[in-house]
This record gives structure tokens, sequence and C-alpha cells, in this order.
């Protein structure tokens, strides 16, 4: 499958330098990078996914996506960022439409086009360039402070969820952004989905506390889906779930949400700051992306072909030029 990914001129160095580092991670829910083509237009080479986005499959099949089917998906989707949030990559572009489905039972994120690795000495990534933003899967530190985090990308793995429960729903429906992000600052939040039960929609909550610290990690969601996917039909308490090596080691589903111990790990965004008002806020604000808005739905099966005379692989060997 390839895909053209839209770059600002000055990012694209940039871009293919990350590039080459996505190219090397390797997991069963992650589309696979074979290679970036540097011709005028960018297009990335990327693993073919036959049923396309989870988005479209949603819409056309939902007698197809029951309870165990959603659980998991959920699951492999948090695996796949819990993998990235380990590499310490933030994705900033996760909801259903850049999922796709190599087959009904297998789900791999994709569209790294705002994918973008955060520095050692730091929790998030600061963008500096224009564009359009999917400001209804965005976190609010992201719209009002350009700041990127696996925290905010926990934000939108809870819209994601939300897609997936409602069947393919539209979040917000047609609300403008500036009333969503009014309700945000009122902690007015998306109702329930008719598939999820009272502890999805609140680890859906949890995802979308305002506080960054107070989000769940991709450990932590994981750890709780892959309960919920083995008992999808079974009334069973989850059971205390221990992350080796995380600030928040202790955490299970509960009646209000995920409960966790211990404090997590402060990711640069103070509690305390007040954001501004809406009506200051640009959505037309971010680097290079794959074409899409907030109301658009993107297929994962682009299938289109093109001459590539530049190619970027994992190994670093190109054919016609070298790096």
């Amino acid at each position: 499958m390839i895909r053209e990914v839209l770059v600002q001129p000055s990012q694209r160095l940039d871009f293919l330098k990350e590039a080459t580092i996505m190219m090397q991670l390797s997991h069963p829910h992650i589309v696979t990078i074979y290679g970036v083509c540097e011709n005028k237009r960018l297009m990335m080479i990327l693993e073919l996914a036959e049923l396309g986005s989870l988005l479209d499959y949603l819409l056309d099949y939902p007698e197809k996506c029951q309870l165990p089917e959603l659980y998991n998906w959920s699951m492999q989707i948090a695996s796949g960022m819990s993998f990235l949030e380990s590499a310490r990559f933030v994705h900033r572009d996760l909801a259903c439409r850049n999922v796709l489905l190599s087959n009904h039972s297998c789900a791999k994120i994709s569209d790294f086009g705002l994918s973008r690795a955060v520095g050692v000495e730091s929790d998030y990534y600061k963008a500096t360039q224009r564009g359009k933003w999917p400001v209804k899967w965005y976190a609010p530190e992201s719209i009002y402070y350009k700041t990127f985090s696996h925290a905010s990308d926990v934000w939108s793995f809870g819209i994601c969820l939300w897609e997936m429960f409602s069947l393919g729903e539209h979040p917000y429906a047609d609300q403008d952004s500036f009333e969503v992000l009014r309700q945000i600052e009122e902690g007015v939040r998306l109702p329930k989905p008719h598939l999820a039960n009272d502890d999805v929609f609140a680890i859906m909550h949890d995802c979308w506390a305002y506080n960054p610290d107070a989000r769940p990690t991709f450990a932590q969601l994981l750890a709780v889906f892959q309960h919920l996917a083995t008992n999808v039909y079974e009334n069973v308490e989850p059971p205390e779930v221990v992350v080796p090596g995380n600030a928040n080691p202790s955490c299970k589903v509960v009646k209000n949400g995920i409960a966790c111990h211990n404090n997590t790990k402060n990711n640069n965004i103070s509690s305390s700051t007040t954001a501004p008002h809406p009506s200051i806020v640009t959505t037309t604000m971010a680097t290079g992306t794959t074409n899409h808005n907030d109301n658009q739905h993107i297929s994962g099966n682009d299938r289109r072909q093109t001459n590539c005379t530049n190619v970027r692989i994992p190994n670093l060997v190109q054919t016609n030029g070298s790096s």
C-alpha cells in the first residue's frame, strides 16, 4: 500500500529521519513501514491491510462488530500504542480512521504522518508548524499549547474507543471545534455509546481527564483490555494489575474507572495552568500529515501506484541514490 504524506518543506528532512526510525519498529499491531519514496511528493510504502480502515468496517459491517471484536481491537490498539510509548513515539493522530484491519481479528495502527519521537530529556513534543488538526480527537493541552505526549495520545485513544463502541459515529456530531472546546472546559464529555458498559465508559472518562497526569498509561490500558477481552461475557471482578517499571504500578477496573495507585510521572503539563479562551485558538495549526480533516472519513486501503526512484528502507540501502 502506498500513501502520500504532506510535509512542510522545512519539516521534510526531520520527517525522513524519523521515518527511518519508524521503519525499524516492529510490532504485530502496528502497520509496517517498508520505505519512503523521496520524489517531489513523499510516499510511504506500507504493509497492506486488506480490510481497510476500522472506521469504514464499523460503518459497513456493524453486524460483525460485536463485543468480543470491540474488546479485542481495543486491546490490540492499546498494545500497539504501549509499544510506541515504550519506544518514545507519540502518534498524534490516533483515530479509527487510522487503524487498519489486516483481517477481522487483527487491528493495526497506521498513519504516521504526524508521529514524532520525544527526546530523552522530555516527555512531550511541541509542534511548531501550522496545518489542519483533527481537533475533536485532541487533548486540550495539544490544542491550546501545541504539546503532545503519550498522555495526549491516551486522550485520543478514549475518542477512538468511543468511535468503536458507537459503531463509527462521529464524535461531537455536528458541533464545531469551538463548541467542543467550550464543553471540555466545562467538564462535559461525550455521552455513553450504546455498546459500552459502565466500566468501559468509565475507562473513556479516565482517558479524558483534563490533567494529563491523571490519565492512565497505555501499559495500564493494555492490562485492562486484556482482562476485558478474556472475560467479555463473564461478570468477573478484574484482578489488580501490576505494571513493571511504570510510575503507576497498580491499576484495575473499578466502577468509577481505572483505579491507579502512586503518583503519575510529571509530563511537564501543569494541572494548574488555566487554558486560554477558545476564541483565541486556531484549528489550523499542525505539521505535515496525510490529507484529512475532522469531518472526513479516510479509508486505509489506498492502493495507488507510483514510480519510486529513491526509497529509504530499514537497512538504509537506497535505489538510485544514497542517504
